[in-house]
C-alpha cells in the first residue's frame, strides 16, 4: 500500500513520540520511599584474661628530712586493676662491729592507697610485704552492640578509671650512731630502701558470636529496555 505524503509526515511523527515516550519512561526512576534501617544488635562474648606486672622503686631516705613520693601504676584503658603487692626491702649500710653489730638505724615507711595505710617500721634491715585490694575481678561476660568495635567501647565505658591506681609514700630514718660517736654519726647520711611492685590485672577479649556469617550476595537483576519492547512491538509498516 503507498502512503500518501501525509501519511507519511503521521507516522513519523507517531515513530517520533514513541521513541521520546520510550526514553522518558527508560530515564524516569520513582523516588525510593525512605526507610529507616535500625542496626541489628549481635551478642559478643567477653574473656577476662589474668595478666601480672611488675616494677622496682630505689629511695633514699635523709636523717634530715622525711622523705615522700608518689607512685602509680597504669594499665590498657578497659581492663581492670585488681591486686597489688608492694614489698618493702632494706638494710642498714653503715652498722659497725666485727661479731655484733651496732649502730643499726631504724626505718619507718608508710604506704597510702585511698583510705588505707600500711606501716613498716623496722630496726637493721626490713622485707615485709603489703598486699592492697584495688577492684573486684571483672564478671562482665557478654555486651549486646552493633559491631566488635562498639563492644569494645562499651567495655571501656563500663570499666572506666580501674586501670589505674596512685600511691602515697612517706619514710623517716633514725640514725643508729651514737653522737659519741662523731664521725661514723656524720657519715650516716640515711638510708636507702627499694619498693617492688607486683600487681594482677585483667584484660578484656571481644569474641565474634558463633556462626556469624554474612549471607551470600544475590545475582543482580537484568534491567529489561522499556524502548526495545517498544519497538519490536510496533509494526509502523514500511515508509
Amino acid at each position: 500500500m503507498v502512503l500518501s505524503r501525509n501519511d507519511k509526515i503521521i507516522t513519523v511523527s507517531a515513530v517520533v513520540i514513541l521513541i521520546i515516550a520510550a526514553f522518558a519512561i527508560v530515564l524516569y526512576h520513582e523516588p525510593a520511599p525512605e526507610i529507616t534501617v535500625t542496626p541489628m544488635t549481635k551478642t559478643y562474648d567477653v574473656t577476662w584474661t589474668k595478666q601480672t606486672g611488675e616494677r622496682v622503686i630505689t629511695n633514699e631516705v635523709s636523717k634530715k628530712k622525711q622523705y615522700t613520693c608518689n607512685f602509680s601504676i597504669d594499665i590498657p584503658e578497659g581492663s581492670v586493676l585488681n591486686s597489688a603487692d608492694v614489698q618493702v626491702t632494706w638494710k642498714d649500710d653503715h652498722a659497725y662491729g666485727l661479731i655484733l653489730k651496732r649502730g643499726y638505724d631504724t626505718l619507718t615507711v608508710k604506704i597510702s592507697l585511698g583510705g588505707k595505710t600500711e606501716t613498716h617500721n623496722k630496726k637493721g634491715s626490713g622485707n615485709e610485704t603489703f598486699k592492697f585490694s584495688i577492684n573486684e575481678i571483672p564478671t562482665v561476660y557478654s555486651v549486646e552492640a552493633n559491631d566488635s568495635y562498639v563492644a569494645e567501647d562499651i567495655i571501656k565505658g563500663m570499666f572506666t578509671g580501674k586501670n589505674s591506681a596512685s600511691f602515697d609514700v612517706t619514710a623517716d630514718v633514725k640514725i643508729g650512731e651514737p653522737f659519741w660517736r662523731p664521725l661514723k654519726h656524720f657519715m650516716d647520711k640515711g638510708n636507702d630502701f627499694n619498693l617492688k611492685i607486683t600487681y594482677e590485672y585483667y584484660t578484656p577479649m571481644i569474641e565474634e558470636p558463633a556462626g556469624d556469617e554474612m549471607p551470600p550476595e544475590e545475582p543482580p537483576v537484568k534491567e529489561t529496555s522499556y524502548l526495545g519492547l517498544i519497538i519490536s512491538a510496533g509494526n509502523f509498516g514500511r515508509i
